[in-house]
């Protein structure tokens, strides 16, 4: 467990260098994959899956689908889909909502409520719309700040590592 720490440390204190969108791509679903394991959800899901829903048409779907390919989140599978309506939000865990879609996100956190989904919004200032998680690109790194206060709304608890790791 504390080695999966340290490398995690590793590759996001510093941020990721991003040079071209295949690469932002592959870092957003490296990122997204890694925050699953710092994220404690609410006990109650039935399923059978960990659910993550890409809202609308971005590459980070494809490079997702392959990094989580036969992954799990504890005793459960993780299954990537695309998501079209606002409604079917209400069906994940984790959603990530591409930058060009960012208005979409308090329309979102009104659908979800209280139920345990975390919000991955791409667009820097998605926080302040409802995302848990927002992507900041800051001297051409990828970086990620966390909204505490939305965690708590959505019944998430945050380990003190990924807050660490965060930027304010």
């Amino acid at each position: 467990m504390k080695i999966r720490t340290i490398i995690f440390a590793i590759l996001l204190i510093p941020g990721l260098w991003i040079k071209a969108s295949g690469d932002l791509s592959n870092a957003e679903a490296m990122f997204i994959y890694n925050f699953l394991r710092h994220i404690e959800w609410p006990d109650g899901s039935n399923n059978n899956s960990f659910i993550i829903g890409v809202y609308g048409n971005s590459p980070t779907f494809d490079q997702l689908v392959e990094f989580t390919k036969n992954r799990k989140v504890g005793t459960k599978s993780i299954e990537v889909k695309k998501i079209s309506s606002v409604a079917e939000v209400a069906h994940c865990q984790l959603v990530f909502v591409p930058h060009n879609q960012s208005s979409r996100i308090s329309e979102m956190k009104n659908i979800i409520g209280n139920k345990g989904c975390l919000i991955v919004g791409e667009k820097e200032g998605s926080n302040v719309l409802g995302s848990t998680i927002e992507f900041v690109i800051q001297d051409n790194r990828l970086k990620f700040r966390v909204n505490e206060s939305n965690a708590r709304q959505q019944n998430l608890m945050v380990s003190k590592t990924l807050l660490d790791m965060s930027i304010q």
